[in-house]
């Protein structure tokens, strides 16, 4: 079913925070046949020192570096793992970022969110996605905030050593954290998201802690995640969406779209949206919204509503809105 309507659209990004609980499974074995390594493609620093007042290092770009600094939510690290896109359609039943530390100074914890827009190393910043022309991660004036962290349909979830989901250890003369991640947070990786910040979530009052990045030099020292995929795979899509519909939004040239979360017959609700609009009834060719713009999905028959913007006034838009869940079965398009 499509629903058109002239003038158009707003998206309530749905920040999540994930409530896991860790299911009581050991660490992983990296050397375990059931379990997969994954270095990061790319992986840079995310400098917020001295803000706002002072913004001098909001468009450092760290990208080329052999290590970064991790402090707090001034010094955040941001990693990338293309090489998952190929597990779409498996289950993840397990998930571990590993981290190797430069030098010997504490780490007691941390808290890993997905990325919610694309980005490459040599280009972005803590201000910028990309410090060439200056383009913003999310929305006008958005920086990197705006894209992690729970905000516009990213994921979290923390590690600590009392809960179980945190660890250190020494290897090949190295120190390295470990944290267990949802496995959520990779079927993102896999399906939506485009990669991983991770912070140290004790705040900023603490020694300069330093963290091996991708280096010619120091491959083996790169971030890693460690994931084991589960036996059984869910083929089962989600249904489609329900009562569809489309409001002029606040602005000329914007709608709001509003629709009730599908039933999942496999889980408690679907995992994530695809939104496309066109001023042609043409599905496959319409313009796919902004991932960020997009909110994750509630259970079964709870209302959703979302922003679209930079429309043509004076057209007819039609809107498509289509459910996955998190091995990346797609819904019927409504």
């Amino acid at each position: 079913m499509e629903r058109s309507m002239r003038c158009a659209a707003a998206c309530l990004a749905v920040a999540v925070v994930l409530s896991w609980v860790p299911c009581g499974f050991g660490w992983l074995d990296p050397e375990s046949p059931d379990v997969a390594v994954f270095p990061t493609t790319e992986d840079t620093g995310m400098s917020s020192i001295w803000s706002p007042s002072n913004q001098l290092e909001w468009t450092n770009n760290w990208g080329a570096w052999g290590y970064v600094t991790f402090k707090g939510h001034l010094n955040v690290l941001a990693l990338k793992f293309d090489s998952l896109a190929p597990y779409a359609g498996q289950t993840v039943e397990q998930a571990e970022l590993h981290l190797c530390k430069y030098n010997n100074e504490p780490v007691y914890g941390l808290a890993s969110s997905t990325i919610n827009t694309d980005w490459q190393e040599s280009q972005a910043s803590y201000r910028y996605k990309s410090n060439t022309g200056a383009v913003d991660w999310t929305f006008s004036h958005g920086d990197f905030t705006t894209a992690t962290f729970g905000n516009f349909g990213t994921l979290v979830s923390y590690g600590y050593k009392a809960h179980g989901t945190f660890k250190t250890y020494s290897s090949g003369g190295y120190n390295w954290v470990a944290m267990q991640l949802d496995p959520d947070l990779v079927h993102a990786l896999i399906l939506d998201q485009h990669g991983l910040a991770v912070a140290d979530p004790r705040g900023y009052d603490m020694p300069n802690v330093r963290i091996w990045m991708t280096s010619p030099s120091s491959p083996q020292y790169k971030p890693r995640l460690l994931i084991k995929f589960a036996a059984a795979t869910d083929t089962t899509p989600p249904d489609a969406v329900t009562n569809l519909q489309a409001a002029p939004g606040p602005e000329n040239g914007e709608a709001v779209l509003s629709f009730g979360a599908p039933t999942d017959p496999q889980a408690e609700k679907a995992f994530g949206y695809t939104v496309r609009y066109s001023s042609v009834d043409d599905f496959a060719g319409a313009t796919s919204a902004q991932r960020w713009r997009i909110p994750r999905p509630l259970p079964a028959g709870q209302p959703q509503r979302m922003l679209i913007e930079g429309l043509t006034p004076g057209l007819t838009y039609y809107f498509y809105v289509q459910a996955y869940d998190a091995a990346g079965n797609d819904g019927p398009v409504q």
